[in-house]
């Protein structure tokens, strides 16, 4: 996943890299180097290792041949100590799906993994998977297109078994479509709409390019389907046949060779195809001019005329290289001939040289842990060697000052504890002193008189957008929270039975002003604010709104011009948590736009600003999840469930109310 080892990452320490791709028929092996200057890759080594030379059974396992070959490598080359592994593995065995998901960048990763437990068809706990968004950069309110790829950790397992022998050096474990999509971006061949057709032995891989995104589909109809269409003809075994079918340009015998294998080439055509009308199904307006072929398949010369038949596309082959560079002993004409097989190795090596666009790993974490311990393990044994001298240091320190101390242990001890007790009476004592002294500052010196909140809320109720609900609201002074009102129950964003009108906030209940919070005890406006929440306030907080309304100033007997000051230095802060469903294109400059803007522009009956700062919180945009049936919150994780839960964008908007003329406020009013 993403966080497993990095690609460039391991490019940085490794002095090449080494590409396995496990086919069906042979094991391909290459090795590179990334060009510091270019980026360009070097290539200095290219094999292919045959299985029908390795004296396996006809009908031998998959896993026989990969045994057979890897094998048979380990006996030709050696892998040094510093290189790194990158391996491919039939797309056969790798479940792939692509899916859009919400605009919501910043909840990506948990989205994801709500994601992959409902598409992945197996226990989440049996398979290793990655995902990674097709496109880097989303215009807003894009859904984002993320690829899923999963291996079911069992088949994982037999392949970390062949490859014990490098496990050290394995850095990369890769979909084999995938590695042809990173040899071909790599080349720069992805900017026109194309079909890449890669014929293997026992499935077809079908490689859609529509840039920037891509579509895999591997097929069930390949080589081995020809091979077997040539045996039963001719009545020959199969590796008479894989001879027929490498001869037969060379003989007077390819017109009927094609003859045969033709109904195999028109269910090849008709797969294909059925898979093109799906994808077009998906990408209205897509056209694609050709199919690119790739595969030792083609070596049987006339195959890619018939296919060019079928699906009326020009086919041309894979005939040249940009950006791998061929280094001795190798050289352009002994590779042109292999080049047709060579693309998943490439796209291995270009993912190892931290080249590859498409980086999904599917190594196990605990293989990836184990080795990045491995590397830290000299350091970590030099570290521990030094805390245990230094420890050894301490002790025989500590020993010293103990005899030391031990003379003077019985004098004064039971004066030291009487000393450390008082400290400890005195330590509380003050404690309470300040927290007394701080709660009658505050009833000093607060004097804003119910009327201001009167003006500040219905004037916030009335610019809340309809589509935008706030199930919290906070008023603090200086950070200190001193009247809060928390949705119980009500409408909800998803439209409940208990009723809230959209946009504001909860019921006021025991002996609010008319108008201000609901349909309580105190009673309420029309429209201003629903639902069955409380409003509750501290005693300093209450002190403020049912103190002093006649000027003549607070306890401390200072009047209203100091209070005024003492709440201008301190702040009135009002904080709404707000919601808003997810069917809206929901980023900050929406908020922005819709709510934050009204709310600056709102003024008290003087002319003044009615705030001094209107800002969106700190706190990332979060979607949220409720059950459509009673508005609540489901503690599920984030995603769209089977229940067809409703999602919603959760965010806050702070605001600092202009206190600094209220008691002349009032007094204008009273006159």
């Amino acid at each position: 996943m993403s966080w497993l080892f990095s690609a460039k990452e391991a490019a940085k320490v490794a002095k090449q890299t080494w590409a396995i791709d496990l086919g069906e028929w042979s094991l391909k092996v290459a090795r590179g180097t990334a060009e510091a200057t270019t980026g360009n890759i070097s290539v200095d080594l290219y094999d292919e290792i045959r299985y029908d030379e390795l004296g396996l059974e006809e009908d031998a396992s998959s896993f026989d041949k990969f045994r057979a070959g890897l094998r048979a490598f380990a006996s030709k080359y050696e892998i040094l100590k510093a290189d790194n592994l990158c391996v491919a593995v039939s797309g056969s065995e790798v479940f792939s799906r692509f899916i859009n998901l919400p605009p919501v960048p910043e909840s990506i990763s948990e989205i994801i993994r709500y994601e992959a437990r409902q598409q992945i068809p197996f226990n989440i706990n049996e398979v290793v998977w990655d995902y990674q968004p097709l496109k880097t950069e989303h215009p807003p309110g894009e859904e984002i297109e993320v690829g899923l790829f999963a291996l079911k950790r069992e088949t994982v397992n037999e392949f970390m078994a062949l490859l014990e022998p490098w496990r050290r050096n394995l850095r990369v474990i890769q979909n084999a479509p995938l590695a042809v999509y990173n040899f071909l971006r790599f080349e720069g061949r992805v900017d026109e709409p194309m079909i890449v057709l890669d014929v293997g032995a026992h499935t077809t891989d079908v490689l859609i390019l529509n840039h920037p995104r891509f579509w895999i589909r591997p097929l069930l109809v390949a080589g081995d389907d020809i091979t077997e269409q040539l045996q039963n003809h001719f009545g020959i075994s199969r590796l008479e046949a894989e001879r027929v079918k490498a001869r037969a340009s060379e003989s007077a015998h390819e017109a009927q060779v094609l003859r045969v294998i033709r109904p195999v080439v028109a269910n090849m055509v008709s797969e294909i195809q059925r898979s093109l009308g799906y994808y077009k199904s998906l990408a209205r307006g897509v056209k694609f001019n050709k199919v690119l072929t790739m595969g030792n398949a083609f070596k049987l010369r006339g195959l890619d005329r018939l296919l060019a038949e079928g699906l009326q596309y020009e086919i041309e082959g894979l005939t040249e290289l940009r950006r791998f560079e061929l280094a001795p002993p190798l050289s352009a004409e002994e590779f042109a001939g292999r080049l047709s097989g060579a693309h998943v190795a490439l796209g291995l090596l270009a993912q190892g040289a931290g080249q590859g666009y498409m980086n999904i790993n599917l190594v196990p974490e605990e293989v990836v842990e184990t080795m990045a311990m491995s590397k830290k393990k000299p350091w970590l044994v030099g570290a521990a060697a030094g805390f245990v001298l230094m420890g050894l240091t301490l002790i025989a320190s500590e020993k010293v000052s103990a005899r030391e101390l031990a003379r003077y242990s019985l004098v004064g001890e039971k004066e030291e504890q009487q000393a450390i007790a008082l400290q400890k009476q005195y330590t509380v004592a003050q404690a309470e002193t300040r927290k007394i002294e701080s709660e009658l500052n505050k009833l000093a010196n607060s004097s804003v008189g119910r009327s201001l909140l009167l003006q500040v809320l219905p004037e916030v109720a009335r610019v809340m957008p309809e589509e935008v609900v706030c199930p919290d609201v906070v008023l603090s002074w200086g950070g200190v929270q001193r009247a809060s009102r928390r949705g119980a129950g009500g409408r909800g964003p998803t439209g409940g039975d208990s009723g809230m009108l959209p946009g504001m906030m909860g019921t006021g209940e025991g002996g609010m002003a008319p108008g201000m919070m609901g349909t309580g005890g105190g009673g309420m406006a029309p429209g201003m604010m629903m639902g069955t929440g409380r409003l509750r306030m501290a005693p300093g907080m209450r002190g403020a709104l049912e103190g002093d309304t006649s000027g003549s100033g607070t306890r401390s007997g200072s009047g209203p011009g100091r209070a005024g000051r003492g709440l201008e230095d301190r702040g009135l802060k009002l904080s709404l948590d707000c919601e808003i469903s997810e069917t809206q294109v929901v980023n900050k400059q929406y908020i922005e736009q819709v709510l934050i803007k009204p709310l600056q522009e709102l003024v008290f009956p003087d002319g003044e600003k009615m705030f001094q700062e209107v800002t969106l919180g700190n706190e990332p945009l979060k979607v949220i999840y409720r059950d459509p049936r009673d508005g609540t919150q489901r503690p599920v994780g984030i995603g769209r469930a089977a229940e067809k839960l409703k999602a919603f964008v959760k965010f806050r908007v702070q605001a600092v109310v202009n206190t600094g003329t209220a008691p002349r406020r009032r007094r204008a009013r009273r006159r």
